[in-house]
């Protein structure tokens, strides 16, 4: 699998019960610049202390996987290959699953998921947006 891997559709309920690694819901709050080069940051940082880590980010129409300090165990994902088929080739090597949600909709947090973890920046503003983003996940 390369660095990052697009694919078409969102799977229902992603990622779902069959992966039995450890799942964190990242939230992505108001970050300085690109907010990818922090949620990179922040996966690679999982990786070195959890073991192999995949960034799952999902978009209105995609998911984008990533994954981090596999090393050898990196496995081969057929270019053609569903979503769902990418998931179940790298589930074996997953240690941590790092989840981010479409930017925009209602915070759903799935089942099955370990921690919640807020990426923001430290000025007011943007501790008021992370209040705001942790506020409407708690009343979903």
């Amino acid at each position: 699998m390369t660095a990052a891997s697009n694919f078409q559709g969102v799977p229902e309920g992603l990622p779902g019960g069959w992966l039995a690694s450890r799942r964190t819901l990242v939230l992505v709050g108001n970050l300085p610049v690109m907010n990818g080069l922090w949620l990179s940051q922040y996966a690679d940082r999982e990786a070195r202390e959890n073991g192999p880590t995949c960034l799952v980010r999902l978009s209105v129409d995609n998911v984008q996987l990533e994954l981090f300090r596999a090393g050898s165990r990196r496995p081969t994902v057929r270019p053609q290959a569903r979503c769902e088929e990418a998931l179940r080739t790298i589930a074996p090597v997953v240690a941590h699953w790092l989840i981010v949600p479409k930017a925009g909709d209602p915070v759903e947090i799935p089942e099955g998921t370990d921690d919640i973890v807020v990426l923001t920046g430290a000025d007011q503003t943007a501790i008021l947006a992370a209040y705001r983003l942790v506020k409407a996940a708690h009343e979903a």
